[in-house]
């Protein structure tokens, strides 16, 4: 199911219909900004109960609270306040822009975060993780991943990259 949203008010009330949302690992459930079309939330969000749904293409400009999701992926997203992941098997992190948002996740097994730029601050977990290829701003800690890089990328303030319609993440 690919359900196309255009406000943070559609987004909440999706939420919580959680026979409306519930994927399967076949067909997850995606929720995603139209192309070029960021829904931007700035109120406060607690998720929980969701299985196979994927978020994408969002500015989360307020606090993110997540527990007991699984198989949960969050895409594309442009993340400015803490975020935080507990009990959440199979979560999966790609291409998200976290701008002076925190991120911890605390029993995420299996966690997956990939082609992420963080640009403020790292992240913790309280378990392995499987994490690379990701951006560290030039003001942290030198990557310890094999693939990761610290940088600067150069972004145009106010603009984020968020993926097409069309992609398979």
């Amino acid at each position: 199911t690919d359900i196309v949203i255009e406000t943070a008010t559609e987004l909440a009330s999706l939420l919580e219909d959680r026979a409306l949302v519930r994927g399967s690992a076949a067909a997850p459930t995606v929720i995603r900004s139209g192309l070029n079309k960021p829904v931007r939330v700035e109120k406060a969000l607690a998720l929980s109960g969701l299985q196979h749904v994927r978020l994408q293409g969002m500015i989360f400009a307020a606090a993110v609270e997540v527990q007991d999701c699984e198989n949960l992926t969050i895409t594309s997203c442009v993340l400015t306040e803490p975020v935080t992941f507990t009990d959440c098997p199979g979560l999966r992190l790609v291409g998200n822009t976290w701008d002076h948002a925190t991120l911890t996740l605390v029993s995420c097994p299996t966690a997956l975060l990939r082609n992420n730029m963080f640009l403020s601050h790292s992240w913790t977990s309280d378990q392995p993780t499987d994490s690379d290829y990701n951006l560290y701003s030039t003001q942290l800690p030198a990557a310890t991943e094999p693939n990761s890089v610290c940088g600067d990328p150069l972004l145009v303030p106010g603009h984020y990259f968020t993926n097409d319609a069309n992609s398979p993440l």
